[in-house]
């Protein structure tokens, strides 16, 4: 079952707190990573993972 996220338009910034549901940070987390995985950080990256993850599953299943 496929899971929604909250769709964004190009020209619209997101609220971080509805792109954040669901996102766990599984490795340990240290003061120096805090200063760069800010809380819209991870949303970004985030954003890029929802959005281009598929496609990038069906790249890396080409090349085997």
């Amino acid at each position: 079952m496929a899971t929604s996220y909250p769709q964004v338009a190009a020209n619209q910034t997101p609220n971080p707190d509805a792109v954040l549901k669901g996102v766990d940070i599984l490795g340990q987390v240290d003061e120096s990573h805090k200063k760069i995985l800010n809380r819209d950080a991870i949303a970004f990256l985030t954003l890029l993972h929802r959005s281009f993850n598929k496609r990038r599953l069906e790249l890396l299943e080409r090349r085997q």
